[in-house]
């Protein structure tokens, strides 16, 4: 799944202007912090979904062009198993 999301990177409309956010969710939600000065994404979790918050709310929502060494870098645990659902947002 990363790869996929990886090989479309170029075609993404926006050119210098494409804003991006990574979710994952299976029984839990998790979401990635891809600032441009992390050498790689960063994942947490939300555990209680009767009570979601959203840690680290300013470093999930990133510019492409600024961040794309860490976005390239990104794993996705779990991907292999098929139990893992993928939200991409691109503003």
């Amino acid at each position: 799944m990363a790869q996929t999301i990886r090989s479309c990177l170029d075609s993404l409309p926006g050119s210098t202007g494409t804003w991006i956010v990574f979710i994952t969710h299976d029984s839990t939600i998790h979401l990635y912090n891809m600032k441009s000065l992390l050498q790689q994404p960063q994942m947490m979790v939300v555990s209680d979904l009767d009570d979601i918050f959203v840690p680290l709310p300013d470093d999930l929502l990133v510019n492409l062009s600024e961040s794309r060494t860490v976005v390239e870098a990104l794993h996705i645990p779990g991907e292999r198993t098929g139990m893992l659902n993928l939200h991409l947002v691109q503003l």
